[in-house]
């Protein structure tokens, strides 16, 4: 369960989902908005948006570290992520 209380950790609600991230999310929908729909594919995340991507997965480590205080267990989440995503659309 996500500690947003509104369903399983997975990919894709961290994604597009979880509400804990929103703030963090809307740099990458607004991006992806511009020439595309919401929500766009995680191939596309993580081709044509890459950097748009990156950033917001970036917002959300700095995030997690910030209010855990766990950057080990946190890097390692956001590895975990950015692995399946790429897996994923492979």
């Amino acid at each position: 369960m996500c500690s947003c209380k509104n369903g399983e950790q997975t990919v894709d609600h961290i994604l597009f989902d979880c509400k804990l991230l929103d703030q963090e999310r809307d740099s990458l929908k607004a991006a992806v908005l511009r020439s595309e729909n919401w929500p766009v594919s995680k191939n596309k995340l993580v081709t044509k948006f890459n950097k748009n991507f990156t950033k917001f997965m970036k917002q959300c480590i700095f995030r997690n570290i910030i209010k855990n205080n766990n950057n080990v267990a946190v890097n390692s989440t956001i590895l975990h992520i950015e692995q399946v995503v790429l897996v994923d659309i492979m």
